[in-house]
């Protein structure tokens, strides 16, 4: 009887151990995924930064054109 439930005790134990090894390799997966994602993510959020720079720029050198180009007409009438 005792030999029996050394064996069902140490069955669990075992059982146990190869549940825990096989969340900690769930774990370190889904870690990584994650790590994946977010530099893909931080990577595309600079790339729409730099974007948005570059459409910023244009815009106010469209706007310092057309100012210019107002004055300069302005100044033309008179």
């Amino acid at each position: 009887m005792h030999v029996q439930v050394r064996d069902v005790t140490l069955q669990n134990e075992y059982n146990m151990r190869l549940k825990d090894v096989a969340m900690e390799e769930r774990i370190k997966e889904l870690t990584e995924k994650h790590a994946v994602e977010s530099q893909a993510q931080k990577e595309k959020y600079e790339l729409l930064q730099q974007e948005k720079a570059q459409q910023e720029s244009k815009h106010e050198l469209q706007l310092r054109e057309s100012a210019e180009r107002q004055q300069a007409s302005s100044e033309t009438r008179y």
